[in-house]
């Protein structure tokens, strides 16, 4: 990576101090009503940016998670962060294509991330001309569905995360090293995660090959060796792996939620740990990373106050977004 990260990291390093921390979180956990919840976020300045009148907690995280994305983009100035953009045209890619199976013609779609929703509109009504080989790909893949009469949402998904990961992949080559490395070992994650679902939830290994996205370090046939023994002794068999830490939380056995908790941490710890080194990208990745976490962090508590959920019962499941 060249110095010119320098000024990038310097303004990171200014904005860290707007991050909600623990404490802020464990305050939002404790407030009596949904109101309450509203007027603490507003406080700390978390999502300052939403416009309108009288805007919900939703508004703000949009608006924080919106932003998080703007900047992003606006530092991939030479495109080593593409790969981290990529995931946002793929969502708003899935939504125009099941918006297109259904008729809806306005479907719910989020910030541009390099392709212009426009782009990917025209490609969802069937001309891929002007977007990326792999969703290209996607979208035929979804035709194919049509045309033998086996389209559901789930087939969406299948089709467009398979491209996206190949995709992001091949994107992330750009980067260098460090983001192979991570979008190699989210993938790894992301595989592991839906392993142990299918496990739980008594799912034949079909429909686990069928969800099964390219681009880790553990092959298809890795997993499916495994799937006619016991989650049990997947999990032990990951102790030899890089995924102990996740093998241990999956172990568990008590809910996804530790299991998703531990993945958090792997995914967003390889970054923090190199958060310091001004002369790379892990700080405005590192940012980004624990914005979006952190966006994740206050849906669910303000989920579990209107539903006046327990407030120890709201932390205890709260993500850790900020390390020990």
């Amino acid at each position: 990576m060249s110095d010119r990260f320098l000024f990038q990291n310097a303004r990171i390093k200014a904005m860290e101090s707007r991050l909600l921390g623990p404490a802020q979180l464990a305050r939002l956990a404790e407030a009596s009503s949904a109101a309450e919840v509203r007027k603490i976020l507003g406080e700390t300045g978390f999502g300052s940016s939403a416009t309108g009148d009288n805007l919900g907690v939703d508004k703000l995280v949009e608006a924080e998670e919106r932003a998080a994305l703007v900047l992003l983009k606006e530092f991939n100035e030479s495109g080593e962060l593409t790969a981290f953009l990529l995931e946002t045209d793929y969502l708003n890619l899935k939504a125009l294509l099941k918006a297109a199976a259904t008729g809806d013609r306005n479907p719910v779609l989020g910030e541009e991330g390099v392709v212009p929703v426009e782009e990917l509109r025209t490609a969802a009504e069937g001309d891929v001309r002007f977007i990326r080989p792999y969703m290209a790909e996607a979208v035929r893949a979804v035709e194919r569905l049509a045309a033998e009469n086996k389209l559901t949402p789930h087939g969406i998904d299948c089709a467009v995360d398979k491209a996206m990961f190949r995709d992001i992949a091949e994107t992330a080559k750009k980067g260098g090293k460090d983001i192979v490395e991570y979008f190699a070992l989210k993938t790894d994650c992301v595989n592991i995660a839906t392993f142990i679902r299918c496990k739980r939830w008594g799912l034949a290994d079909k429909l686990f090959e069928e969800n099964f996205v390219e681009g880790g370090t553990l092959d298809l046939a890795f997993f499916l060796a495994a799937y006619e023994g016991t989650e049990e002794a997947f999990t032990e068999k990951l102790r030899y792996t890089p995924f102990a830490d996740i093998a241990e939380k999956a172990a568990e056995g008590n809910g996804l939620t530790a299991l998703e908790k531990a993945v958090d941490e792997k995914l967003i710890g390889m970054w923090r740990s190199n958060k310091d080194d001004m002369f790379s990208a892990a700080p405005v990745v590192a940012f980004f990373l624990t914005k979006t976490a952190e966006a994740r962090a206050v849906k669910l508590i303000y989920a579990g106050v209107k539903n006046n959920v327990d407030p120890r019962l709201i932390k205890e499941r709260m993500r850790e977004i900020y390390g020990a």
